[in-house]
């Protein structure tokens, strides 16, 4: 799972901002809960960085290290997205209950498009999967936001992943005027693009839990293929629609590099031929071969 700081917005430097102080990641296997829970507390977590720190089975915790985003060098978190395992200085009274005495805390002063520094969570040990045993991919976090006041630019997104940038759905946090403003973001068309949909809006003074539930459902749909000729080759999800000729395979203008497994488009398929008008860009076709790949 992620927590990601990303944000399209501009972030300046600011006071710490959310605070994630309880997460829990679970799957179920079979209809029988496998459950792995995080709990922020020495002596597995120390306050600081949460990258490399301790996880589920020995698997750490990942964020970017110092200097890892330029962008944000030497101003505002030298290079690093802003998170740290902090004391908790008044354990949060509700439901969920207090969160102990460490949590980590979150904000995007520290902002980037890129994906693989984000903060992520420690791999789980059972994967999800249509041909795996695991089906359905349950997890769920706590937060609440380290202060009562409207911290104008705030924005963190959550997200289960793949621990490579791939996701199918996020949830934003953003911190409004009259509170903090849920949206829920899928992607329900062949297009692969997001759509938002309008969450609940949310108080600052207590903690909260969101969860995230997604049934793998068998079938040819998403089956990860290898599309390849002698120049190139991508690997990415399949969907089988009626609305594209037998013998033709299609792949969407514009996609980003996270979008497939191997960080390839369609370019790398295509010849780089310039046309004979001003030396622009041709339009090829490409033949292909398309091969199976097997569910990492």
């Amino acid at each position: 799972m992620r927590r990601s700081s990303r944000s399209t917005r501009s972030a300046a430097p600011r006071a710490a901002i959310v605070g994630v102080l309880a997460t829990c990641v679970s799957l179920l296997a079979c209809g029988v809960a496998a459950a792995s829970i995080t709990l922020f507390e020495p002596p597995l977590f120390h306050p600081g960085s949460v990258n490399a720190q301790s996880g589920v089975g020995g698997f750490p915790w990942k964020s970017a290290p110092v200097g890892a985003i330029p962008a944000c060098v030497p101003t505002p978190t030298n290079g690093q997205y802003d998170q740290s395992v902090v004391a908790n200085s008044v354990a949060p009274p509700g439901e969920p209950p207090g969160f102990g005495s460490q949590s980590l805390r979150m904000s995007n002063a520290c902002a980037s498009s890129e994906f693989s520094n984000q903060t992520y969570s420690a791999q789980e040990l059972q994967q999800v999967g249509e041909q795996r045993p695991n089906r359905v991919f349950l997890a769920e976090f706590a937060f609440m936001s380290t202060t009562a006041a409207h911290q104008p630019g705030l924005f963190l997104s959550v997200s289960p992943d793949s621990g490579e940038g791939s996701r199918m759905s996020w949830v934003g946090l953003e911190d409004t005027a009259d509170g903090i403003r849920i949206s829920v973001n899928d992607t329900p068309d062949v297009d692969g693009k997001f759509v938002a949909h309008p969450g609940p809006l949310l108080g600052r003074g207590s903690p909260h839990r969101i969860r995230f539930w997604i049934k793998v459902n068998p079938g040819i749909d998403n089956d990860l293929v290898r599309i390849f000729n002698e120049r190139g080759e991508v690997h990415c999800a399949v969907q089988v629609l009626p609305t594209i000729r037998a013998g033709t395979v299609s792949l969407p203008k514009g996609l980003w590099r996270r979008s497939t497994r191997n960080g390839a488009t369609a370019t790398a398929l295509a010849p780089d031929t310039l046309s004979d008008l001003g030396a622009g860009a041709c339009f090829n076709d490409a033949r292909v071969e398309v091969a199976s790949l097997p569910h990492a």
